[in-house]
């Protein structure tokens, strides 16, 4: 299996966490967090600026210019409910053949995997 990408969270000491991702693999990319509460406005209706690119409540802006190092600004609200749904007992994991039951992974015996 080979890894996409690799987010690197940068809040705390964003400098060494550049420099490491400049110096790693192509894989590993920095990150910023943004904590969006119900008072503010959601990463989908951002104003869209040339060079960006823009996801699922996440976005890369364009540091063409700034001397900033390229890295993801992602919404954590919306990203940690997203993980904590899909680790929840009994649901499906996206990407596993199984359930998960009280912390155990139950194998799925249809889908090839031993």
């Amino acid at each position: 299996m080979r890894i996409e990408r690799c987010l690197v969270d940068s809040g705390y000491l964003p400098g060494v966490i550049a420099n490491a991702c400049h110096k790693a693999p192509s894989a590993m990319m920095p990150s910023k967090g943004i904590g969006l509460t119900a008072g503010r406005k959601p990463m989908s209706s951002y104003r869209r600026h040339p060079g960006e690119r823009h996801g699922q409540n996440w976005y890369i802006p364009n540091v063409r210019k700034t001397g900033e190092f390229r890295h993801v600004m992602i919404d954590t609200n919306y990203w940690k409910s997203f993980v904590h749904a899909r680790l929840a007992p009994g649901q499906p994991l996206a990407g596993l053949p199984g359930r998960c039951r009280r912390g155990r992974i139950y194998q799925n015996r249809n889908a090839g995997y031993h």
